[in-house]
């Protein structure tokens, strides 16, 4: 083949096959659950600083549109020197929400880690 392309897309979908049956079906729920814990105790902490809100009032699972006091690339900027990825700036994609970042919180992620983004968002609004 002149391209790999389509051995990459089977690769990934091997990978998540592979990491699915292993989970089974408790893991995934377990996964999941505490997808919707972290990312909901992440927003409620950062809503608690002065000037954050949640962009959107409707459910979410593992991730959120939270709106900044200042610009999202701003943001973004100010935790990349801090080495912690912010997330993404939806400005990027329509201009009427320059001050809105995509914010995403997985099992993955741990409660100092939580800790320290928070604390982050605390300093760039001091």
């Amino acid at each position: 083949a002149a391209s790999n392309v389509c051995s990459n897309e089977a690769l990934c979908a091997l990978a998540a096959t592979i990491h699915l049956a292993l989970l089974g079906p408790e893991g995934l729920r377990e996964v999941a659950e505490l997808s919707v814990d972290k990312a909901h105790r992440l927003a409620e902490r950062i809503c608690a600083l002065p000037g954050f809100r949640l962009r959107f009032d409707g459910p979410f699972f593992d991730e959120f549109a939270l709106e900044c006091p200042v610009p999202a690339d701003r943001v973004r900027n100010a935790l990349l020197k801090e080495e912690i990825l912010a997330g993404v700036p939806l400005g990027r994609f329509d201009k009427r929400l320059k001050n809105v970042l995509l914010v995403c919180a997985t099992e993955r992620r741990t409660d100092e880690e939580i800790d320290r983004y928070v604390a982050a968002l605390g300093r760039i609004v001091r």
